[in-house]
């Protein structure tokens, strides 16, 4: 299995801009995912099904939607955070 590393997917993500951007598709209106994916599969070692993810990102990107980095905070990720109550408070709440 070829190592799927944050480096290999920017090369491939560039590839599938370029695959875009030679295509001359109106990303506004539909665009031939399909027939891009499978041109872009000749050009690199990825399957089709990566292809097809990429060039749908790729799309999304020319169309002005913008993506969270990877890594880092999410907002409203994780368990919420359970304010401490002092002890003589404790004893005056219902069990």
């Amino acid at each position: 299995m070829i190592d799927n590393t944050n480096k290999r997917s920017k090369k491939l993500q560039s590839l599938a801009a370029e695959i875009l951007a030679a295509s001359g598709a109106d990303v506004n209106g539909a665009v031939p995912i399909r027939l891009l994916a499978k041109s872009m599969t000749g050009q690199c070692d990825a399957v089709y099904e990566t292809c097809k993810r990429h060039i749908a990102k790729a799309v999304r990107v020319a169309r002005g939607h913008e993506f969270a980095a990877r890594g880092g905070a999410r907002a409203g990720a994780g368990r919420p955070r359970i304010e401490s109550v002092a002890t003589s408070e404790a004893k005056k709440l219902p069990s």
